[in-house]
């Protein structure tokens, strides 16, 4: 939308502080193209343009205040806080996983020599007994 609305229409160029936004918003597009979907204090304007003016939510008008949109300031922050403490746990949980999924890996390799080494042993010792027992 913002492309569309500050587009000169006539074909002039636009001014200097417009074409440093248009690259920057194009920059973050593509490099964050799952942030196209939101219209939250997250989104890719925001984040090109920085904070709005008070009072205002940009390309939504006057009248419209952030709170409207997205709750109070508290409540924005607060499910931004949980969103990143999901993620760390889940970061978290997979590290855990990997790390017992290794232990685990060591300790049956652990097992398995030792099982190797008592047939080893179990194998010699059925070998003296058969040499030592006498045929029938």
């Amino acid at each position: 939308m913002f492309f569309l609305t500050h587009k000169p229409r006539d074909g002039k160029p636009m001014s200097e502080g417009t074409s440093k936004i248009f690259s920057e918003l194009e920059d973050a597009v593509v490099s964050h193209p799952e942030k196209l979907e939101n219209t939250n204090q997250d989104d890719i304007l925001f984040q090109v343009l920085r904070k709005d003016q008070p009072g205002r939510v940009r390309t939504y008008g006057r009248g419209v205040v952030a709170s409207n949109l997205w709750g109070p300031r508290f409540q924005v922050d607060t499910k931004r806080l949980i969103e990143e403490v999901k993620e760390n746990a889940q970061t978290e949980i997979q590290n855990i996983q990997q790390k017992m999924q290794e232990k685990v890996e060591i300790k049956l390799q652990e097992r398995m020599e030792d099982m190797k080494s008592q047939m080893c042993g179990f194998n010699v010792f059925f070998n003296q007994i058969q040499k030592n027992l006498p045929r029938v």
